[in-house]
C-alpha cells in the first residue's frame, strides 16, 4: 500500500420488521467510522474520520461524498458501499488516507520527504471499520471489521558512515560501519550486496537490523583510496 488510499467499505444492515410494505428491506447504516491502529493494534492518534447521517449537511454538494451507492440487487439485505475516508462536513470532502503524511503536517500538506518524517513509517498496520445502527447508537457497540494492511513507501537510505564518506588519514586497521534508515533485511549476505573497491579481505556483520560493520582482514592498503557501494 502507498501513497493516497481511500478506504471503501461494504455495509449489511438488514431491517428487522417483519410485515408491512417494508418487511425485510434493506436501509443504511447510521453512524460509521474508521482508525488506523499499529502493529501491536493501538490506535495512532489523529486518524479518525466519522460521520453520521442525520447530520449530513442538507442541499450541500459535500454530502455525496458520504454514501457512494445501495447495492439494488440485494436491496433486502440492505448492502451500502461508503468512502468511510471522506469528510462531508469540510471543504475538503474528498478526503483519503494519507499514508505519507508528514509527523508534523496536517493529512492535506505537503507529503514527508523520508521516513524519519514520515507519521506512518514502512510497516505493518490495520485497518479498523466501524458502523452502528439506528437502534441505541450511543450505547449499543459497533460491529466492526479489522484488515491488515502493509505500508512502503520509502526507500531505505544510508543515514551514517565511519569513516564519512571523502575522509582521509583513517587507520588502515579501521572498520567500515553503516546504519541504514530504516530495518532492513539482515538474512542478506552482505559479502554478495556490498562491494569494495578495490578489493580487500575482511567480513562483514550485523550489529542490527539497520546496522553493519566490517572488519579488515588483516588491514586496508597504505594510500589507498577505497569506495563502498551496493553490488549492481
Amino acid at each position: 500500500m502507498t501513497d493516497s488510499v481511500d478506504i471503501f467499505v461494504r455495509v449489511y444492515d438488514p431491517r428487522v420488521d417483519t410485515t408491512g410494505a417494508n418487511a425485510g428491506r434493506g436501509m443504511g447504516i447510521y453512524r460509521i467510522q474508521y482508525e488506523i491502529l499499529d502493529a501491536l493494534r493501538n490506535p495512532i492518534a489523529g486518524t479518525i474520520n466519522s460521520y453520521q447521517f442525520d447530520s449530513l449537511p442538507q442541499n450541500s454538494a459535500t454530502a455525496r461524498y458520504a454514501v457512494v451507492y445501495h447495492d439494488s440487487t440485494n436491496w433486502d439485505n440492505g448492502v451500502f458501499y461508503y468512502w468511510v475516508t471522506n469528510a462531508p462536513f469540510s471543504d475538503t470532502a474528498n478526503r483519503y488516507w494519507n499514508t505519507k503524511q508528514h509527523v508534523d503536517r496536517q493529512w492535506w500538506k505537503s507529503p514527508a520527504e523520508s521516513i524519519e518524517v514520515a507519521k506512518f513509517k514502512d510497516g505493518s498496520y490495520y485497518v479498523r471499520t466501524k458502523s452502528w445502527d439506528v437502534c441505541r447508537p450511543d450505547t449499543n457497540p459497533p460491529d466492526s471489521e479489522l484488515v491488515s494492511v502493509v505500508v512502503a513507501n520509502f526507500q531505505p537510505k544510508v543515514n551514517e558512515t565511519s569513516p564519512t564518506n571523502g575522509q582521509t588519514g583513517v587507520s588502515i586497521h579501521s572498520h567500515i560501519y553503516i546504519r541504514f534508515s530504516e530495518p532492513m533485511n539482515s538474512n542478506v549476505n552482505l559479502l554478495d550486496a556490498i562491494s569494495i573497491s578495490p578489493g580487500v579481505s575482511g567480513d562483514w556483520v550485523w550489529l542490527s537490523n539497520t546496522e553493519i560493520d566490517f572488519t579488515p582482514d588483516p588491514a586496508f592498503d597504505k594510500n589507498t583510496t577505497y569506495s563502498v557501494s551496493p553490488s549492481s
